[in-house]
């Protein structure tokens, strides 16, 4: 009975307020009246105060709306007041709501709940999100919780994303602009790039290869520099198709990207069209007449038409018995260049004797080592070989490969080059120039000779300095009108000349050419 009587009085005073609310209204109603009536009184007596009468009541007429306005809105406060007083009188009674208040509702009357904010409903059962939820296709699944379609995210589905797919062609491969791979069921930003690359390790000429996509509006989107190309996937997941070339690479080409040929050697162009050889064939004048065929003029020829070097070829037989050898002597050429063919080197290679050859051959300078032997003819084949010299013609270039040792049967022998610097250059000599030696450099002199009084050429000279053994030759003076050789050379230990005193005629030093 006690909260039925506190209701009662409630209700009773809130309808007393109203009562004196309509009272003021009705009496503030009347009063305006009459102001207004006695403003047009006196605007028909004096039209000179008019303006200044309407401006004095305008203000008074506003001013009383204004307190009207507060009162009502003192009186809409005392109202809230009242019905927050009600609820806090009616929740401290154990209301019933059946079924019970759903989202965290509060059951403030039977079978009436009190909503949280982003529910409705009887029982708050209906939960609601923002507009934009709604308008970006999302899905309201709780109170302001947007669930978003696939290619949707953001707190109402605002942003766009792309999907890369949990499986994929085994042979495609993503990737960002800092070539870091992008693996499958990850998410790419709206407006960012990727790169597509459908490749396999024995496999060729699938697309896309290497190419550019971006993710717009969650669409996988082609943004290749080159216009013309089109995978076809209309804003799909990109996947592999076989590249396409029209017309067909010529020449054995393969189509690994659309429009462009992967082609063989010495093929070029969009479509391997274009036969091509080794730039050396065109700077020696050569013709292409075919994938790395060259043409060559008179008296050159060889894969690039190499010019041909002269090579003087001396091999010298030990002095022991047995030592020479009447089978057919043959020697290989090896340079930086290439290598030679066999050479089968002239004469008869009797015990202590020298045998020269003179050939021409492509040039494979410089020259770092050779091959030699023989084919095991006649009665004694074994040969007791101590070195061979090659001196290169117009080139000022002298070689040495010294053995000391026998050639046997069918056993090639491989000889590297020797002289001052076995690594870093080759032996050669300088122009010639008036040189005095220091006599008394180093310790007594030895019995070696060059020359011993046998006539020779200023080739011969020099070959037979860079052939010495035992000692290392220094220079040679040279006398041109005899034609004797005087060589200088020294060991450790040890030095010889062929002449002391002065030297008159012209002296050639010994030097190291450098090469590339």
């Amino acid at each position: 009975m006690s909260i039925d009587a506190t209701k009662h009085n409630v209700l009773k005073l809130g309808a007393d307020l109203n009562t004196v609310i309509d009272n003021v209204k009705t009496e503030l109603s009347e009063n305006i009246s009459v102001l207004r009536n006695q403003v047009t009184t006196v605007n028909n007596y004096a039209e000179k105060l008019v303006h200044q009468t309407n401006s004095l009541m305008g203000n008074r007429i506003t001013t009383i709306e204004m307190s009207i306005d507060a009162t009502k809105h003192d009186v809409s406060k005392m109202d809230a007041d009242l019905n927050t007083v009600i609820d806090i009188v009616l929740l401290d009674q154990a209301a019933t709501c059946k079924p019970n208040c759903a989202n965290g509702g509060v059951c403030f009357r039977d079978n009436m709940c009190k909503c949280k904010p982003f529910t409705e409903g009887p029982r708050c059962e209906k939960v609601i999100c923002e507009d934009k939820c709604y308008e970006n296709g999302g899905r309201c699944v709780g109170p302001r919780k947007c669930e978003c379609p696939e290619n949707r995210h953001g707190p109402n589905c605002e942003q766009y994303y792309c999907i890369v797919p949990d499986e994929i062609d085994q042979r495609l491969s993503i990737f960002d602009r800092k070539r870091v791979t992008i693996s499958s069921g990850s998410l790419v930003e709206d407006g960012n790039f990727v790169f597509f690359n459908c490749s396999d390790v024995d496999e060729l000429g699938y697309e896309p290869w290497n190419r550019q996509f971006k993710c717009h509006n969650g669409l996988w989107v082609e943004s290749e520099r080159d216009r013309n190309w089109k995978l076809g996937n209309n804003g799909a997941f990109p996947a592999c198709r076989k590249a396409v070339c029209e017309p067909e690479c010529l020449h054995g080409g393969v189509c690994f990207k659309d429009d462009n040929c992967r082609c063989k050697e010495f093929l070029e162009g969009r479509r391997c069209e274009k036969v091509v050889c080794e730039d050396k064939c065109y700077e020696n004048g050569g013709e292409c007449i075919g994938p790395g065929i060259c043409k060559c003029p008179e008296e050159q020829s060889g894969p690039n038409c190499e010019p041909k070097s002269v090579y003087y070829i001396s091999v010298k037989t030990g002095w022991g018995i047995g030592a020479g050898t009447e089978a057919k002597v043959y020697i290989t050429l090896h340079g930086q260049k290439g290598k030679t063919d066999k050479i089968y080197l002239e004469g008869e290679f009797e015990r202590g004797g020298s045998n020269e050859t003179r050939i021409e051959a492509k040039d494979i300078r410089p020259i770092t080592s050779v091959v030699i032997g023989h084919d095991g003819s006649g009665m004694s084949p074994d040969w007791y070989l101590e070195y061979v010299s090659i001196y290169v013609e117009n080139m000022e270039e002298y070689y040495v490969f010294r053995h000391n040792d026998w050639v046997e049967v069918e056993r090639d022998v491989l000889l590297p080059r020797q002289g001052l610097d076995e690594q870093k250059c080759i032996d050669s000599f300088d122009s010639g120039h008036k040189w005095w030696p220091k006599w008394s450099a180093i310790g007594s002199k030895d019995k070696y000779v060059i020359s011993r009084g046998r006539r020779m050429s200023l080739r011969e000279c020099k070959q037979a300095c860079i052939n010495l053994q035992d000692m290392q030759c220094k220079a040679v003076m040279y006398h041109n009108f005899r034609k004797t050789c005087l060589a200088f050379a020294v060991s450790d230990t040890h030095y010889f000349s062929e002449r002391h005193g002065t030297w008159n005629s012209p002296v050639y030093l010994r030097t190291c050419k450098q090469f590339d």
